[in-house]
């Protein structure tokens, strides 16, 4: 939940990196981030454009979860849609947008804290209407001789009395105040209206009920999208779908290079898809070695560490670091028994190589 950090790329200078409230900025954090320009786009639900050079926000937002930025404009997928935007119309309306969303937002917290203010205070009045009610039942039950205590119940009253004039006079202002925000959340919703109106109208040069924001790629005149189990194709001026395609799994990252676009999945499947005729597709399938390692004694060894590491710590899930992991037969043990992400570290460059090649 962090905007990403900024460096010199000549020098590794760290330059910045910048904290915003999900107020302004929408719900920050994810590991999508676009360099375009002058503006560095990221986030989650809500992208924002930041300036690249100090990370400063406020120049346009896009409510999507994907964006391609070219010269004149720019394509964003939400889970819905899939729009082109005109760059020289859509930054400004999209700031008013933004503008207009946080004032709605301030203005919807004032009208609860008053709301609640006013409902409070109205329970205090009918608390005191009725402690005042009791008091004068008591005293017309009381004759003239109890003075001592027609005395105290009336200083009591009295001062019941003083604190209901309080409250009903707070109870006013708030209803007062709470339609003034009434109807300046009236008049808001108006203007959002006819914001979202000319949006539609000025800035939006088409858009497709296309449901797909896993990944977004452009190439050349057409543009790629993935989503769940598929893959599809659109003309990048019109929206036209041009194809779409089946593929294994969530399309979480599309590439373009020669001729050919490859989908890989989050069920680790890639996909690869040229021009031309249909053909039946040909399923690539490396041969894995199931067991890289010889069991000498060193590997019996590492499996007997491995297993006791997982009886003793009862950790099957999760992060593991192994530190001189060799050529990696002990991370191999591990990942035999668990679930793990695990990471090894080894100065030694040729044991590296080793573990690399026993263990791709």
């Amino acid at each position: 939940r962090a905007l990403p950090a900024c460096f010199d790329r000549r020098t590794g200078r760290f330059l910045y990196q910048r904290e915003y409230g999900w107020h302004s900025a929408g719900v920050i954090g994810g590991t999508y981030a676009l360099l375009a320009g002058n503006y560095l786009y990221t986030g989650a639900n809500v992208i924002p454009a930041y300036n690249r050079r100090n990370g400063r926000i406020g120049f346009a937002w896009f409510p999507g979860r994907q964006l391609i930025v070219t010269m004149d404009v720019s394509y964003m997928a939400t889970e819905k849609e899939l729009l082109a935007l005109d760059r020289t119309t859509y930054y400004e309306a999209s700031r008013k947008r933004q503008a207009l969303n946080n004032r709605r937002m301030a203005l919807n917290g004032k009208w609860t804290t008053l709301r609640r203010e006013r409902d409070s205070l109205r329970r205090r009045i009918k608390e005191l209407q009725s402690a005042i009610n009791a008091i004068d039942r008591q005293l017309k039950e009381l004759s003239e001789k109890q003075s001592e205590k027609i005395a105290a119940l009336k200083s009591s009253r009295d001062k019941l009395s003083k604190e209901l004039n309080v409250a009903t006079e707070q109870e006013r202002n708030a209803t007062k105040q709470l339609a003034d925000v009434e109807k300046e959340l009236k008049a808001l919703r108006e203007e959002q209206k006819k914001l979202e109106e000319y949006i539609s109208k000025s800035t939006i040069i088409w858009k497709q009920p296309i449901e797909c924001s896993d990944s977004m790629v452009l190439a050349g005149e057409v543009l790629f999208v993935g989503g769940r189990d598929k893959v599809i194709a659109v003309d990048a001026a019109t929206g036209k779908e041009l194809w779409r395609h089946k593929v294994d799994g969530r399309a979480r990252g599309l590439a373009v290079a020669n001729g050919r676009l490859f989908v890989s999945t989050n069920k680790g499947v890639i996909h690869c898809f040229a021009h031309g005729d249909t053909s039946k597709p040909k399923r690539v399938v490396d041969t894995i070695e199931p067991y890289p390692y010889p069991m000498d004694e060193l590997m019996r060894i590492c499996e007997e560490v491995a297993e006791q590491i997982v009886r003793e710590t009862g950790v099957r899930r999760g992060y593991c670091l192994v530190l001189g992991c060799g050529t990696g037969r002990l991370a191999f043990a591990l990942a035999r028994r668990t679930d793990l992400i695990i990471y090894g570290i080894e100065p030694d460059k040729d044991k590296v190589k080793r573990a690399r090649k026993a263990l791709d």
